[in-house]
């Protein structure tokens, strides 16, 4: 075969899939509604299957672990970001008075003499 011939083929199939798609999917065509008929005749033992499921998972000690510590996450987040305006505040204090801020150069060089 060709390049051109398969080209042409490849084309062809393209075509083909497209105008299958578009008669098949898309607002009010026959494959959603067969598929909303699908899960409506078993929306009963999906649901049953489904609630096991997360019922398993939920109960599990990994899964308690996991929201206790996205939680403890959140929380601590939060918790700094209404503190940065505090922060902020009391830095500019100190960046404000002459004497605070010459003993804290004082105390961050002697921190990096002992350190070094």
């Amino acid at each position: 075969m060709t390049d051109l011939e398969k080209q042409i083929l490849g084309q062809v199939q393209t075509s083909i899939a497209k105008a299958v798609s578009s008669e098949l999917v898309g607002y009010n065509k026959p494959l959603n509604k067969l598929v909303e008929k699908v899960v409506e005749e078993n929306f009963d033992e999906v649901y049953g299957i489904m609630n096991k499921a997360f019922k398993a998972v939920v109960r599990t000690e990994e899964f308690e672990k996991t929201i206790l510590l996205e939680f403890e996450h959140k929380v601590a987040k939060m918790l700094v970001g209404q503190m940065s305006g505090h922060v902020e505040k009391a830095v500019n204090r100190v960046k404000q008075d002459p004497t605070l801020k010459a003993k804290m150069i004082l105390a961050i060089e002697n921190i990096i003499d002992t350190e070094g």
